[in-house]
């Protein structure tokens, strides 16, 4: 029965991480067809957060929070789950799905060192190690010969992405105390679009912006099958298994976003490039590992 238990749980995990892993490919495909990132991360918040609010409402499941809770969930919405997708969507525009992946990866490493120089955790030769990989694993990914050959603004907003979704772990284990998860989802997302829209109101954001069929679709599939979806299927696959395994499994992303842009978007990996992603890999299994 165990086993039955923790076989669902992996099928779940492993559907969330390849439909999240299949988005950086549509995004790309979206933002090289002029789409703007940030409307594009406009809509994913509005559209996600009703979706959820509409799901939670069908399941009676209590959404109500306090004046004290509003302040934690606006930082975890704006820091967190919003400036993660907008930094990883501005990355995809700059550079490619493969870099912009890979560089997001990083934010085990930053969670790790964050508990060594402020939680006064063990530092261990396995973490070491692991983030030592990391970091020549990131450097051969953004260099070729010796020289950074990407924007500096991909650069710069890759890193960002992988910060951001640290602090979405550290801060978000802290919020997850006191919600359930599909709450801090549902405000997250809110917070983070009523943010967005008063920084670029509707008006400037969407002033220039043309929307197609082949646009309406890649929306819906960001909304539907690379936010809502794989969200609750990754939630519901951590009731039956822990959250090393998780995330270990969680490493499908990468490998699919990889292959799949390869495959519809014709994106290369070099040698290098490819060595300098299974060095972050490694690096994320030792630190989970650890």
């Amino acid at each position: 029965m165990g086993e039955n238990k923790q076989l669902k749980g992996l099928v779940l995990a492993i559907l969330a991480t390849s439909l999240w892993g299949i988005n950086g490919t549509v995004t790309r495909y979206l933002l090289i067809n002029n789409l703007d990132p940030v409307v594009l991360v406009q809509i994913r918040l509005t559209v996600s957060a009703l979706l959820l609010f509409f799901l939670l409402f069908i399941f009676k499941i209590n959404v109500k929070i306090g004046k004290n809770d509003i302040v934690p969930l606006f930082i975890l919405g704006i820091f967190g789950l919003s400036l993660v997708q907008m930094t990883y969507f501005y990355t995809i525009s700059l550079t490619n799905v493969a870099t912009a992946v890979f560089l997001q990866y990083l934010s085990p490493v930053f969670v790790a060192l964050y508990g060594i120089f402020f939680k006064a955790e063990e530092i261990t030769g396995s973490k070491l190690t692991a983030i030592g990989m990391s970091l020549l694993g990131s450097f051969l990914i953004v260099t070729q010969n010796g020289e950074i050959r990407l924007p500096f603004m991909g650069l710069l907003s890759g890193l960002l992405s992988a910060l951001s979704q640290s602090f979405y772990i550290i801060y978000g284990k802290k919020v997850l105390n006191r919600f359930s998860p599909m709450t801090v989802l549902a405000y997250g997302w809110l917070f983070g679009a009523i943010f967005w829209w008063l920084l670029i109101p509707p008006n400037k954001a969407l002033m220039h912006q043309v929307f197609t069929l082949r646009d309406v679709v890649g929306i819906s599939y960001v909304i539907i099958f690379a936010t809502v979806i794989p969200f609750l299927l990754y939630f519901e696959g951590l009731k039956y298994l822990n959250s090393t395994t998780m995330s270990v499994v969680s490493l499908v992303e990468p490998v699919v976003a990889v292959i799949v842009a390869y495959l519809v978007l014709r994106e290369k990996l070099t040698l290098l490039s490819t060595l300098g992603a299974v060095l972050i890999l490694f690096a994320i299994y030792k630190i989970t590992k650890s």
